[in-house]
């Protein structure tokens, strides 16, 4: 029986290298059918099934970031949403009670953009980190 080590990992590991993917899970799946293709088919099946699902994947980039939330007053509320939406930030939730508390998930970047936003167009808004967390770019 021929030994195949090496037919199917590495080979993948490769493609994914050159492309520069990183945080990526790449699963093949092959069902022998009576067909022996060697080690170089192997390593042939297996590559052009990694570079066709790479090819109809949906790539998203991310950043790390913040989620955080924020309190506005009722009066700053659509001023704060605008900016949020001209800058692709994401807002999770809004809670409505004396002020609009809202949770945000927004990079490292961006929340620095937010701060200097806030203090020159806000009397009194509040931000408080909640956690670190990945965020789409």
């Amino acid at each position: 029986m021929e030994n195949h080590h090496g037919t199917a990992g590495k080979p993948i590991l490769s493609i994914l290298e050159k492309n520069n993917f990183v945080n990526i899970l790449v699963v093949v799946t092959r069902y022998f059918g009576g067909i022996l293709l060697g080690t170089g088919g192997l390593v042939k099946a297996y590559s052009n099934s990694t570079m066709l699902a790479l090819k109809n994947a949906k790539c998203i980039e991310i950043d790390f970031g913040y989620k955080i939330n924020v309190s506005v007053s009722y009066e700053e509320l659509e001023k704060f949403k605008y900016f949020c939406k001209i800058n692709s930030i994401n807002i999770l939730e809004e809670k409505f009670s004396e002020n609009i508390n809202m949770d945000i998930e927004i990079t490292k970047e961006k929340l620095e953009l937010l701060k200097i936003f806030c203090l020159e167009n806000f009397k009194s808004t509040k931000i408080d980190i909640l956690s670190q967390i990945y965020v789409r770019k």
